[in-house]
């Protein structure tokens, strides 16, 4: 059987708006589509969103003075879906309205199929269907095999830290639907559950099967492969795009330029305070996400979460308040946050150190931020500090940047 592509495969694809207003802005839930046409006559600066990144912040001025840089915008439209917040932007002068319409359609309409083949709470979804047929070949869409294979791989490259397996812990915790629609109960044991279930595909059949018992969440790993698709989605459909970014509940996947021509900064929410920000990326293009225990709590007292621990089959109780990791694709990004957001310090050092293409930033509920890998220079407005391992090696030192406490 295919072993699938590496985790940091490049998913293949298949294939209205508004403009922002300059400086920042917030990402509006609004549901539905709607276009805002009251800042039209402005030139829109770049920004936008990531969980627990909320906004982008922008230059104040085009970096150079052409005509196309002058007249370019940030169209912009948000919805909803996969039960977030989203939002899909393009980079576009003014007289390229109409292709960047059609890229954002393309965008929403990958991430329409998307959700229709990966959801866990739509009977009808394909990832539905596999879990309710487990042990038998279920024929479903390219996509879930690809999403498979890659969930595959990834599980054993992170050595079962990362497992789509643990659906049926996470029903057994509380976490048995939609999240606005959970009701308080205690958690139960997952009786007869283990991790590292098993589960295939075929690539040449197109199907999945999972083993007996065996059920898949994808959540995951879902949202930021599907802005992945949905970004390549948009450069299939106008070749000669600027730049874009797809952001799916905060699993931001970003390509190519702001409409100034200078890379895209995202800046981070701080868990511990909503309404500041921990510090703002500057990001050439890739993914970015965050995983953690802030949000989504349940249960009795909202004491649970739905970081399930493998090895235990319960909410981890180790590792940061959340986790945000920059890597070259949203779906990498996602995979290691979610591994991140369950280890301590001490394994979040090496985890990062076996993977020197992330950067990660850790932010604790107590105590100075831990900034780890490939991030840059970051400045963070709270105290911060650069991990490093026992080992002071140079070798193994030179991947870690040190970080400056403070803003400005």
């Amino acid at each position: 059987m295919d072993a699938g592509p590496p985790v940091d495969a490049d998913p293949d694809p298949d294939t209205a708006t508004g403009a922002v207003r300059p400086g920042t802005y917030r990402r509006a839930a609004t549901r539905g589509v709607r276009r805002d046409t009251s800042q039209e006559d402005r030139p829109a600066q770049p920004t936008a969103a990531l969980a627990p990144a909320r906004y982008f912040q922008a230059p104040p001025r085009p970096a150079r003075h052409d005509a196309d840089l002058v007249t370019r915008q940030l169209v912009r439209e948000p919805f909803r879906a996969m039960g977030s917040s989203c939002a899909i932007a393009v980079t576009a002068a003014a007289r390229d309205e109409r292709p960047a319409r059609h890229a954002i359609m393309a965008a929403r309409w990958e991430v329409v199929t998307c959700e229709q083949a990966f959801s866990r709470f739509d009977p009808r979804s394909d990832l539905s269907r596999v879990n309710a047929n487990a042990g038998e070949w279920v024929m479903v869409d390219r996509r879930l095999v690809d999403l498979v294979a890659t969930a595959l791989q990834a599980r054993s490259a992170t050595g079962g830290r990362f497992d789509p397996t643990i659906l049926p812990a996470l029903i057994a915790v509380g976490y048995d639907g939609p999240f606005d629609t959970l009701t308080t109960r205690l958690p139960r044991d997952p009786v007869g559950w283990g991790p590292g279930g098993h589960f295939e595909f075929d690539n040449e059949r197109c199907c999945v099967r999972v083993g007996r018992a065996v059920a898949l969440d994808l959540g995951a790993i879902a949202k930021g492969w599907s802005a992945d698709r949905a970004l390549k989605a948009m450069r299939a459909a106008w070749p000669s795009m600027p730049g874009g970014l797809v952001d799916l509940g905060g699993d931001l996947a970003l390509w190519g330029s702001t409409p100034d021509g200078s890379p895209w900064r995202v800046a981070v929410t701080d868990p511990r305070s909503h309404s500041q920000t921990l510090t703002t990326l500057t990001v050439a293009g890739g993914g970015v996400a965050t995983s953690g225990r802030d949000r989504r709590r349940f249960g009795p007292g909202r004491i649970l979460h739905h970081l399930i621990d493998p090895a235990s089959g319960s909410p981890a109780l180790t590792g940061p308040l959340a986790a945000t990791v920059v890597a070259d694709a949203a779906h990498v990004a996602e995979i290691h946050a979610t591994v991140l957001a369950m280890c301590d310090t001490v394994a979040a050092v090496d985890y990062v150190h076996e993977h020197p293409g992330i950067g990660a930033l850790l932010v604790p509920l107590n105590g100075p931020v831990v900034s780890l890998g490939a991030l840059g220079e970051v400045e963070l407005t709270s105290p911060t500090e650069t991990a490093a391992p026992k080992d002071r090696s140079a070798a193994r030192l030179s991947s870690w940047w040190a970080v400056r406490s403070g803003s400005g």
